[in-house]
């Protein structure tokens, strides 16, 4: 029975998530790398009015050793190119961003957040790709159905990160 209930809440926070507009998917989710990593984190990908920054990436750690992109692109997890040679532009858009932001070799970890669900082979085309292949080990998507399982998952842990 509560296996049943589980789906049934995944499901309509899903529905949620997808409905989330770029500023609300950046809420969420660095709320969620935060509760994720269990410390708290800068959020600079919106500015006093809410609106995208774009000068900077969207959530970092104080060392930037933990980066986070966020986007509610409908075309995220679709690609150009061929079905051999598949190119990800705004997923690559958002790793060369935020490898740039930190000098040197870049973040450990790379949090890639969206409110749009991931086609059935997208992990398969995507592992492909060059920079997929250069920045795979720490890079860490997250799309909307693994986003909702998420939150629900840090609310019945923490029931006070339900408040997000």
């Amino acid at each position: 029975m509560f296996e049943h209930i589980k789906k049934r809440i995944i499901k309509g926070l899903l529905e949620e998530i997808n409905c989330l507009d770029a500023a609300g998917i950046e809420l969420v989710g660095h709320s969620y790398i935060s509760l994720r990593e269990n410390q708290t984190l800068i959020h600079h990908g919106q500015n006093k009015d809410y609106m995208p920054s774009g000068y900077t990436v969207d959530t970092f750690s104080d060392n930037s050793s933990i980066v986070g992109e966020y986007s509610a692109e409908k075309s995220y997890f679709e690609f150009s190119g061929t079905k051999d040679s598949p190119v990800y532009a705004k997923i690559d858009k958002d790793l060369s961003h935020v490898v740039n932001h930190k000098s040197g070799a870049g973040p450990d970890k790379i949090y890639l957040i969206s409110n749009q669900e991931e086609n059935p082979s997208f992990r398969s085309k995507f592992n492909s790709t060059k920079i997929a292949q250069k920045h795979g080990d720490r890079t860490i998507i997250i799309d909307a159905r693994e986003l909702a399982k998420g939150v629900y998952d840090q609310s019945i842990k923490n029931p006070a990160a339900a408040d997000f």
